[in-house]
């Protein structure tokens, strides 16, 4: 009995990783995504209020501080993972979930997450969501969230 339920449980798992690997099932992007009255975006999804429009291209430095003082202490720059969050694999040019964020660019955005020994970080190019790693000095675009 046991030996069936642990093949039952792996059966169950597997299933739940094809269906959020290839977004079987994903929620209407109209329902997910929501317009809010200061410029922003919250994403039911993940629980994150995005700032709509992207606030220019710097380097990381520049980058990691500029959120806090534009908007306030609880704003940061998002992580790898939640700038993946907001990209879609069937979109190109903008590479893009909805086009609620960002109505500016569509190119490099930093993240928050360093890339191997730190000198690097990794950053996304919203034209074709692919991931990168660039240097600290560059120049890419950056978007703020905070967690809702």
């Amino acid at each position: 009995m046991n030996h069936k339920l642990s093949i039952s449980a792996g059966i169950l798992a597997i299933v739940v990783i094809v269906i959020y690997k290839f977004n079987v099932y994903k929620p209407s992007v109209e329902k997910r995504f929501q317009t809010k009255s200061n410029n922003t975006i919250l994403d039911h999804e993940t629980k994150l209020l995005w700032q709509r429009n992207n606030i220019g291209k710097m380097n990381w430095y520049r980058a990691k501080q500029i959120c806090k003082k534009k908007f306030g202490s609880s704003w940061r720059l998002p992580t790898i993972y939640e700038l993946m969050s907001i990209t879609s694999q069937q979109k190109i040019n903008p590479a893009l979930e909805t086009d609620k964020i960002i109505t500016k660019q569509y190119d490099d955005y930093w993240s928050s997450t360093p890339f191997h020994d730190n000198k690097f970080i990794w950053s996304i190019n919203l034209i074709n969501g692919i991931e990168i790693w660039d240097d600290k000095s560059e120049n890419h675009s950056v978007l703020c969230v905070k967690d809702y």
